[in-house]
């Protein structure tokens, strides 16, 4: 949680460009402990850990229209800055202690992005930087409706044990 809120303090530099590590069955190169000594107890953890490239480990990203009036869009140009900020940013999510309700990993402004496990399991899975820009872009280019954009997907993320496990997101305001 530390790495999270040092990155969200630090100004965001001229964006680099975009050149990608090749798809890894788990992340690479890390450069810091995922654990911050205080999750003890069961509660969901998402720390982000650094790397030294940029991390590919979900596939079959895809998302679709939120529909439901009851959960408010985000406005896309929240969501642009999001997925500008871990475009230029190595490294990955360790997500545990999952519990039933989906789990914001990253916001800024109106923008959340969460996720949830549809399987009801609680093992951990990794997301990388890629796959969450990925999943952000995909969103703003084919659901921008007026500015705002509001999107339910799925993707197919990595597990340290080498399985795959399908993981919900969404996109919506905070």
């Amino acid at each position: 949680m530390k790495q999270l809120l040092k990155l969200w303090v630090m100004l965001i530099g001229p964006l680099q460009g975009l050149g990608l590590a090749m798809p890894t069955a788990k992340p690479t190169n890390a450069t810091e402990s995922p654990y911050d000594g205080h999750s003890l107890d069961r509660r969901f953890s998402s720390p982000f850990v650094p790397t030294d490239s940029w991390q590919i480990i979900c596939s079959g990203i895809d998302g679709k229209n939120m529909s439901d009036p009851g959960i408010l869009p985000a406005r896309s140009a929240d969501c642009q800055v999001l997925a500008d900020l871990w475009a230029t940013r190595g490294g990955y999510w360790d997500l545990t202690d999952w519990d039933t309700s989906a789990q914001s990993i990253a916001s800024a402004g109106t923008c959340s992005f969460r996720v949830s496990r549809p399987d009801g399991a609680n093992s951990r899975v990794w997301i990388g930087n890629q796959d969450f820009r990925r999943a952000v872009g995909q969103a703003i280019a084919g659901f921008t409706h007026g500015g705002l954009v509001g999107v339910l997907g799925t993707m197919i993320c990595g597990q340290p044990d080498g399985h795959d496990v399908q993981i919900a997101w969404s996109i919506m305001s905070t």
